[in-house]
């Protein structure tokens, strides 16, 4: 959740006008330790043997802030924070059916076009650009593919889940 707090802190400076590639590479960092942190935590618990009863819900809960963080800061960052919050519902949703798919004995899902590795490649290469040239006239496009995206992961992991429960 650290992560996701620094990639807030640098998407909120760049909402706010601060110099534009430091506030790029701080919330660049933040979406990027996000994903080594995500990597991290199950890895370590599992290899070596530190994995608890509660392990699964510490595995996920921090996840859902620190995605909101990032997606909510990513859409303020281009002046669209209500976009920004819709994405971050998506997430939420994406990670929710992929939940539900193994609370009904389906596999976990991890798939999608726009799964978590492709959500936080789209932040990182967008921050990139924004750092670049001036994108806020164009932010309802770059975030509303990110939600489109989301939810056509979404979309996809239920037609997988329905698909394996109906084989």
């Amino acid at each position: 959740m650290v992560a996701g707090a620094v990639g807030l802190v640098g998407y909120l400076g760049l909402w706010g006008g601060c110099q534009p590639y430091a506030c790029a590479a701080v919330a660049i960092a933040g979406v990027q330790g996000r994903l080594v942190c995500n990597l991290i935590d199950g890895m370590v618990a599992t290899e070596h043997g530190r994995g608890r009863r509660d392990g699964a819900f510490w595995n996920e809960f921090p996840d859902r802030i620190t995605d909101t963080m990032l997606l909510w800061g990513f859409g303020l960052a281009l002046g669209q924070g209500t976009l920004g919050v819709w994405v971050a519902l998506a997430a939420m949703g994406t990670a929710y059916i992929r939940l539900l798919g193994v609370t009904c004995g389906t596999k976990a899902y991890f798939s999608g076009p726009f799964a978590k590795q492709q959500r936080m490649a789209y932040l990182t290469v967008a921050t990139v650009v924004m750092a670049i040239f001036p994108l806020k006239a164009w932010g309802a496009w770059i975030v509303g593919v990110l939600l489109a995206g989301t939810i056509t992961t979404a979309t996809v992991r239920a037609g997988k889940i329905l698909k394996e429960l109906n084989a």
